[in-house]
């Protein structure tokens, strides 16, 4: 049902007696909902649409009371789809609301959702025609971004079935100052594997064709399966190379300098230090294949893989946290040429998923983990590094508010500050805990996410310098996005469905060449990857200072006059088509402008 009902546009403004006008529809979900609910003009009636509750009945009710002559709804939206309550608005899903439509007895319809008019692939919008069909109103949508001008987002709306005598219910000033770009992912497109019991991901260029690819695990079927990325978003038929017993944890990285990428994959094995548990490394051929792997032994249950460069000496080393009797970090250190002579334990309980970040401050990489001990624990646990490539025992640990399956960095408040995001799996919840630069961090803020998260991933999903949220939610089968407001808030969850069963682990990246960032997801029991692709526009030409780390970065303007620094990486920055200063910073950095 309705959450909120407003009858007076702004507080201590006369109420209107007459019949008003326009109602307008505002998804709980949208950026900034409650700024656009007290913005409308006066008169106008509004209400917020519950995310978990489907929106034609709250429309049709809120018109039952609230009788108007145009319905505005303000939501996400792609192609032939509004992303407005429970269930996704298409023109098939109207269908089963035809009688409640009927009797919605409205004469504009307007649609302020991003590209809801456009066209999906070669098909004709349907959505549009359908919903004109049924309620016999005059229809208004957008091709284009919805929102704020500043993210190339405008508020006109551009299609039109029928002449539709109806202007925008918002004031100009909320108009004008409204931070938020209605934008939205696709629906899912799902590969299989080859493999059985997927939930790892990686993402990276594999064949060297610039094009990014997808490498996943077979847990049960001893195997990775490798995508290779057609550019658009689709993949060809993975080709797939054993690995050894219960193949886990997956990695992308050039190991050995060459400029190709190889791949690292940790096999699960048993709950004991044995042969079968160990880690497998395979060296790129160069001719779209991989040399036989180099096998590391005596690995207790080796779970997740992260790769850095743990000991300053610039070549990369691998880390894999263990769930054996052992419980430790183990450092496997590189010689630079794909080889890994030397290793070093750190002792670490429980140790599971884990973010790599120099939380501290000192150019010396450093771990948080989450903790598998008999279930989740509530903690995150931080291992400070010792430049070694070890880290410093006892760690420190860190309430997460619930039972923490996955942790991921980022800076959530824009203070130049390394910050935490963990997934509470039984709580379905995400807690953001700030750091203080120093290594410690503060009590953890909760928000609302999809049904049993498993894993998560930190990345600027809308192109708004902020960074957002994704969940992989292992029992509703979709994605939940947080979009950041980058002062550690976070706009409600939008979700996604994956069209697969049981998705634990995912990835971002540009995999179909549109310069924003696709999710990619590993179903478990559907043993596919779920695509879905990000459906915004570009055009970020503000101001902006993007800084690197102390990793290697991939760092890019755009088309505003932006500072881009690289900082103790060995950094690739690229200036867009603005008037740019770009700062290389303490390692091996490419700098170049881009024309």
């Amino acid at each position: 049902m309705l959450n909120l009902l407003k009858d007076c546009a702004i507080a201590g403004a006369s109420c209107v007696t007459a019949i008003p006008e326009t109602l307008v529809a505002i998804d709980s979900r949208v950026e900034d909902s409650q700024m656009l609910l007290t913005g409308v003009k006066p008169g106008v009636k509004a209400v917020i649409i519950d995310g978990g509750e489907d929106a034609i009945p709250q429309i049709t009710f809120a018109l039952s009371k609230y009788p108007a002559r145009n319905l505005q709804v303000v939501c996400h939206g792609e192609p032939g789809i509004l992303y407005l309550g429970k269930t996704p608005i298409t023109a098939a899903s109207l269908e089963g609301y035809s009688h409640l439509l009927a009797e919605c007895s409205v004469e504009n319809v307007l649609l302020f959702a991003c590209q809801v008019a456009g066209l999906s692939g070669n098909t004709v919008n349907a959505l549009l025609t359908r919903l004109h069909k049924l309620t016999g109103a005059n229809i208004a949508a957008s091709t284009h971004r919805v929102g704020s001008k500043l993210l190339d987002g405008s508020w006109e709306l551009d299609i039109a079935i029928s002449e539709v005598n109806s202007e925008l219910a918002l004031l100009p000033e909320v108009v004008g100052s409204y931070p938020g770009i209605l934008a939205t992912f696709g629906q899912a497109t799902n590969f299989p594997t080859g493999g059985i019991g997927p939930g790892y991901v990686d993402t990276g260029d594999v064949n060297d064709d610039g094009i990014p690819d997808v490498v996943t695990n077979g847990l049960e079927s001893d195997n990775i399966s490798i995508f290779i990325g057609e550019g658009d978003g689709t993949f060809e038929i993975p080709f797939i190379i054993p690995a050894g017993n219960g193949a886990n944890g997956v990695n992308i990285s050039d190991f050995n300098k060459d400029g190709l990428n190889d791949i690292v994959v940790s096999n699960f094995g048993e709950f004991t230090i044995g042969e079968l548990d160990s880690i497998s490394v395979f060296l790129n051929n160069g001719s779209g294949g991989f040399l036989a792997p180099q096998t590391f032994t005596g690995i207790g249950a080796p779970t997740e893989i992260q790769v850095e460069d743990f000991n300053n000496d610039r070549n990369l080393d691998i880390v894999v946290t263990t769930q054996s009797e052992g419980n430790s970090i183990i450092t496997l250190l590189g010689n630079g040429n794909g080889d890994f002579s030397s290793r070093v334990t750190t002792q670490a309980t429980g140790a599971f998923l884990s973010a790599i970040e120099d939380f501290n401050q000192d150019s010396i990489l450093d771990i948080a983990t989450t903790q598998f001990i008999n279930g989740y624990t509530s903690f995150v646990s931080i291992y400070l590094g010792n430049g070694s490539g070890g880290f410093l025992t006892p760690p420190t640990q860190y309430n997460t508010g619930g039972n923490a399956s996955d942790v991921e960095a980022g800076d959530f408040n824009n203070d130049g500050l390394i910050d935490l995001a963990t997934a509470n799996i039984e709580s379905d919840k995400v807690a953001v805990l700030l750091g203080n630069g120093n290594g410690s961090f503060r009590s953890p803020a909760l928000f609302n996410v999809g049904d049993r998260p498993e894993g998560l991933r930190v990345a600027d999903l809308n192109q708004d310098g902020f960074n957002d949220i994704v969940t992989f939610n292992n029992n509703s089968n979709n994605i939940s996005v947080l979009f950041g407001k980058g002062n550690a808030q976070f706009a409600s969850a939008v979700e996604f469905a994956t069209g697969g069963t049981k998705p634990r682990l995912g990835d971002v990246a540009d995999l179909d060449d549109d310069n924003d960032l696709d999710i990619v997801v590993a179903n478990e029991d559907s043993s596919n990857i779920s695509v879905i692709l990000n459906t915004s526009l570009i055009g970020n030409n503000r101001n902006n200072t993007l800084n690197g780390n102390n990793t290697a970065n991939f760092i890019n303007g755009l088309g505003g006059r932006d500072t881009l620094r690289g900082r103790g990486g060995n950094d690739t920055i690229l200036g867009g088509r603005g008037n740019d200063r770009l700062n290389g910073d303490g390692g091996n950095d490419t700098v170049r402008t881009k024309l």
